[in-house]
Order: structure tokens, then C-alpha cells, then sequence
């Protein structure tokens, strides 16, 4: 949602007093802070640096004006010291040659107090000083007036001219990064996902097919040589494993492996079994093999007289030098359904050892779980030949989040290791749990809607031509934006009630990445010279309660007469019947004749508002 996270009640206020003097994101991340002492300048520094902000590198041009202004130094650099014995006539120099300066954008200023004047006088030269440039042009400012009763004053003169200040050099460091933080959420909502290029691998039908013949078996566990099967469907390579039931057979396969390998044990009632010494590797002969086995078998019924063994799994060693080794899980939560954890390999994965992310994802969103990962030291960049391919491990995390939206019998899932070399990802162990899932009425499966895959369907256009009829997709935003361009004047005006200039990223991802719960745009395309082309759009947005629903509709200005209208319509009508949705309803200028005409035959109630000047379109629905 691009919310701001915030750990405490303390931490809450700051945030909120933040946000509302400056409710609008910063244009950049770096900061410059001023400060008359050495001390909390590198206070704040180490605030900045230890919440992974940055400082702003400064322009030679404006280190060396800088250093006419600063008596004691001739090397100034960020953060910029003008020593304790400053009075407000030298504090106001270097002031206006920051707020000029054209990388600030971002200025801390940090006062401790001095002899030399009352902190309420450096406030005022703050104040006047800013009041000299326009709002648009000057950076964005924050003070801290270090001190109890003598900072008081210049606090509150801060204060009343909607200055952010605050107490601490560390307080207005971390104040900083809550807009830091706001902003990066907000950028994160409005970049256009990239579409995964290997839809290709996966094949649903197929996995559905095979987890089903597991069900009938009444088989709930899948080891690695099972899982490997389902996996396969959705792109994901497992290294070849075969299976033995007693420790004479194990010998045998190792023989037809070729040596060395890997000795494992299957046993639905272990979770861990390298933790149990299930799990033996670098075995260079049979015998060796044959004996692990029976040593293995005693240890576990010493250890775990009740766990159900149900053989051994063997696989021929894969080279690890240089290579990555990962973990990607699936849990089911009551209160979120599946969740992704994505980890180093090892024992234990909890939610403290892991990052973790809801599906569906899709290529950006899967790339901020690898950094999230990275910010949470549960992956680290290794000092190996190669580091890890993040592209392909983001397809990878897409390919497993597509397999748990489409499989919904699949509860829990275990990757682990996963090795990561030259581009490739080649899981050693596997284990799926799988129950038939037991839809309710009360709570949906997947926390986030995923694409409804289901609305999208074939068209036949009046002109014979075929065409899609579907969702609209975050990946839409180009197409939507040619789209947008597309329409004349007089359709912009019918749409959107008055001339508006073109739209910006920022609100074409507004209408292309939408939550398909609450809203839903229909979209018609064709593929015209290799790529999608929009020709209309039908967009209904509900209430909170689901029971009211608004509507727009809107045709490419050279594809009207087609019966595009009628198609979008029909199909924003029957979802919101499918939703639940009693009233559905939308507003035109009289003007629109096509429109209104269009309305009437789907079954509209028309009344015209002659105080706005507009005409009414209502349907009553699920009444």
C-alpha cells in the first residue's frame, strides 16, 4: 500500500508532525547538514549512515565559496562546520550559499548554543533568510536547536513559520528518513512492473493433473524425487534423485549414479533431517553407501521410535564451489494464506531468519523482496566468482509465486538448498506438503487478488477483426499512455469533463496497477505491429462496502462503431453483479449522445442534473 512503518508511539508522532509540514515526496534522497558544532554534525552523520541514507556530495564551485566564508578551513565538505564562534552574520553566508547551491536539495540545519548570540536570533536569520527565495525554488529545510530552555524560543519561531525542528541532531536525521522511507514507497507503487518472459515454462494443467494423482494416493508429503515432478511444470530444475526403500537397494542406485553422493532420508515425521543426521553427502563407494544407510536407520529408530520412514533418496553430488546457496519457502498463515520466505540455505528457516512477501508477484515486486532479503542480512553478497543472478532469481521467485496462486492444494513448500551459479538455480532438496483445499465463505485464500486470468476471453469486433477482452495489467501502462494520446479533443472533454493535459507515469500506474478487489478496468486490444494496442476502456471503481460502484467508459477515437462500448460495458456490468454490487452508476455531459443512448439500452435509468449540468446514468443491480 506505500505505507510508512513505524516501530514505536514516540516514533508515530514524529513521523506524523513530519509528513504534515511537508506532505509532498522529496525530489531526492541526499542531504546536506550545517552545523556550528563538529560534534552533532557527526552525530547526525552516523544517524544518516546507519539508516542507509546518503549525504550529498558538494560541487567544488561550492566548497570553494564556502571556504571564503569559513575562516578556519580551506577543505569544507558536507557536513558543512562553521565552528562554534560563529555569530548569525556567518551562519546566514553559508546559509545562502547552500540554499543556492544546485545539489541541495535536502538541508539539515544543526545549532548548538553560543555565547555569541541567543539561539532565537539564529532562528530569526533562518526565517528571513528562507523568506527570500520562492518556496519552488529553495531546498527542502530542517533545523534542530540543541538545548532545553535556551532553544525553546528559536524552536518555536521554527515552528510558527511551518519550519520542521526538532530537539536532537538524531531526531531530525531520523525525521529525515521517514521521508526518505515515504518516498521510496511511494516510487515503489508507481514503477511499471516488467512483464516475466518465461510464462512459457509453466504448465498448469499438467501440475493440477499430477497433484491430484498424489491426493487420490493419500499421499500429503512429497519428497524431493515428488516434488520435483510438480516443479518441473513451472520451470524450476531439480538435480536428478532416485529412490531406494531399503539400504541394500540405496548401494545399488548409487552404483547406477556414478559416485560420489548424496544420502538422504525420507520421512514425512522430520522436518529437519540434516538435524538428525538424515542427510550424509560426499559418499565415494557402495559399501560406504549400503553402511550409512543401516547406521542411519538405527539412529533415527533410537531417536525417533514413532517417525515413519519411508526410504532413502539419493542424488549424485553437484559441484558447490563458487556457488550461492539459498532457500525459498511456502507457508500458509490463517490470518494472510501463503506467504514466500526467501533465505541463505540452512536449518530453521522462521519469519526472523527470512524476508517475506505475499503473492502474486511479478518481476519489480520480486526484486524488492531480494532487497529486502539484502537490507536484512539474511542474504549476503558473498565473496564468490560469481554473484548471484538477481534477473533470473526474480523469474524464479514469479514462477513460485505463480505456482502457489494456481495451486491451491499446495499448503507449505521447502527449496532448500537452492544452488545458485552462472545463472542458474538448481534445487538439491525439496518437499511439498499438499491437502485438498477447502474453499470458505468467510476468508479468501490469497491475502493479495492475483490477475483474474478468468475474465480474460476472445471478441469478435463488428469490422470481423478478432480482439482481447481482459483486466487491465500493471504491464498496460505504455499502451494505456498511447491510448490516452490517441483520443481527439472532443472524447477527452466527454470523458474527463473539461480540456486535461496528457497523463504522467505517476497516474497512468495510478489506473494500470490497480487492487482487482476494489476496482476493475476492462480493457479491449488488438496486437497491431507486435505489440498491444488499447482500443478502450471501461473502468468501475466500488465503495468500501462493495454495494455502490462508479463507471467510465471511454473508446479509442478511430475504433468508435465497432461495438467496443457495448463490450466494455456489458463486462464491467456482469462483474459487478458477480461482486455483489447493488448499484452501479456514472455521469456524462449531455453532449454525448452515444454514450447516454449506449446506457439506456443496458438499462439505465437517465435523469439530467440541470443544476451541474450533466446527465445521470443509474442501474440498480442484485436487488
Amino acid at each position: 500500500a506505500g505505507m510508512l512503518r513505524v516501530s514505536d508511539l514516540r516514533e508515530l508522532f514524529a513521523a506524523t508532525q513530519t509528513l504534515a509540514i511537508h506532505p509532498k515526496l522529496l525530489k531526492v534522497e541526499q542531504l546536506t547538514i550545517l552545523t556550528n558544532g563538529g560534534g552533532p554534525g557527526v552525530m547526525a552523520v552516523d544517524e544518516l549512515i546507519l539508516n542507509s541514507g546518503k549525504l550529498t556530495q558538494l560541487s567544488e564551485q561550492t566548497r570553494s565559496t564556502l571556504n571564503q566564508v569559513i575562516p578556519q578551513s580551506d577543505t569544507t565538505s558536507n557536513p558543512v562546520d562553521i565552528f562554534g564562534d560563529s555569530a548569525p552574520a556567518r551562519y546566514k553566508q553559508a546559509l545562502e550559499i547552500l540554499l543556492r547551491a544546485e545539489e541541495v536539495k535536502n538541508l539539515l540545519i544543526i545549532h548548538t548554543p553560543s555565547a555569541l548570540a541567543p539561539s532565537e536570533d539564529y532562528a530569526d536569520m533562518i526565517v528571513q533568510t528562507l523568506q527570500k527565495i520562492p518556496k519552488m525554488a529553495r531546498p527542502y529545510v530542517m533545523t534542530n536547536f540543541m538545548g532545553e530552555d535556551a532553544a525553546y524560543a528559536a524552536r518555536r519561531v521554527c515552528s510558527n513559520h511551518t519550519i520542521p525542528t526538532y530537539r536532537t541532531p538524531e531526531g531530525a536525521v531520523g525525521a529525515f528518513m521517514h521521508l526518505v522511507s515515504y518516498r521510496r514507497n511511494q516510487k515503489h507503487l508507481t514503477q511499471t512492473p516488467e512483464s516475466n518472459t518465461d510464462d512459457a515454462k509453466i504448465n498448469k494443467s499438467a501440475a493440477t493433473t499430477l497433484i491430484n494423482e498424489f491426493l487420490e494416493e493419500e499421499q500429503s508429503y512429497l519428497p524431493t524425487h515428488q516434488a520435483s515432478q510438480i516443479l518441473s511444470h513451472y520451470g524450476v530444475e531439480c538435480i536428478q534423485t532416485e529412490v531406494a526403500y531399503t539400504p541394500t537397494e540405496a548401494r545399488e542406485q548409487a552404483i547406477e549414479l556414478g559416485f560420489p553422493v548424496a544420502l538422504k532420508l525420507i520421512s514425512p515425521s522430520i522436518a529437519s533431517k540434516s538435524e538428525v543426521g538424515g542427510v550424509v553427502l560426499n559418499l565415494n563407494d557402495a559399501n560406504e553407501v549400503e553402511q550409512t544407510a543401516f547406521a542411519m536407520l538405527i539412529r533415527i529408530k533410537n531417536t525417533y521410535p514413532d517417525a515413519v520412514i519411508e526410504g532413502f533418496s539419493l542424488q549424485k553430488m553437484a559441484p558447490r564451489a563458487g556457488a550461492n546457496e539459498l532457500r525459498i519457502a511456502i507457508k500458509t498463515e490463517p490470518n494472510f494464506g501463503p506467504v514466500i520466505l526467501l533465505g541463505e540455505a540452512g536449518n530453521g528457516l522462521e519469519y526472523a531468519q527470512a524476508a517475506v512477501a505475499l503473492p502474486p508477484l511479478n518481476m519489480n515486486l520480486a526484486k524488492y523482496l531480494i532487497a529486502a532479503a539484502n537490507d536484512k542480512g539474511v542474504l549476503k553478497d558473498r565473496i564468490l566468482p560469481e554473484k548471484v543472478d538477481k534477473y533470473r532469481l526474480c523469474a524464479l521467485l514469479t514462477r513460485i509465486s505463480q505456482l502457489v496462486v494456481d495451486q491451491p492444494d499446495i499448503s507449505a513448500m521447502e527449496l532448500n538448498p537452492i544452488l545458485a551459479s552462472n545463472g542458474q538455480f538448481l534445487v538439491l532438496d525439496a518437499t511439498i506438503s499438499v491437502n485438498r483445499y477447502q474453499a470458505r465463505s468467510d476468508r479468501k485464500r490469497l491475502c493479495i487478488r492475483p490477475y483474474p486470468i478468468d475474465l480474460v476471453e476472445e471478441v469478435i469486433l463488428k469490422n470481423n477483426t478478432r480482439a482481447t477482452l481482459r483486466p487491465i495489467r500493471p504491464e498496460d501502462e505504455k499502451a494505456h499512455q498511447e491510448f490516452d494520446q490517441s483520443l481527439n479533443k472532443e472524447d477527452r472533454y466527454k470523458r474527463f469533463f473539461g480540456e486535461l493535459p496528457q497523463f504522467n507515469h505517476d497516474q497512468l500506474a495510478k489506473m494500470t496497477q490497480i487492487d482487482y478487489d476494489r476496482e476493475m478496468a476492462f480493457i479491449v486490444c488488438q496486437r497491431f505491429e507486435g505489440k498491444s494496442r488499447t482500443l478502450g476502456v471501461a473502468r468501475v471503481i466500488m465503495d468500501p462496502d462493495n454495494l455502490h460502484a462508479e463507471f467510465a467508459t471511454v473508446v479509442r477515437s478511430d475504433y468508435q462503431g465497432l461495438g467496443l462500448g457495448r463490450l466494455l460495458m456489458s463486462a464491467a456490468i456482469n462483474h459487478c453483479k458477480r461482486q455483489g454490487v447493488e448499484v452501479i452508476e456514472g455521469i456524462t455531459l449531455p453532449e454525448n449522445t452515444g454514450m447516454i443512448e449506449l446506457a439506456r439500452k443496458l438499462g439505465f435509468t437517465i435523469s439530467r442534473d440541470f443544476e451541474e449540468g450533466s446527465i445521470n446514468m443509474l442501474l440498480k443491480l442484485n436487488t
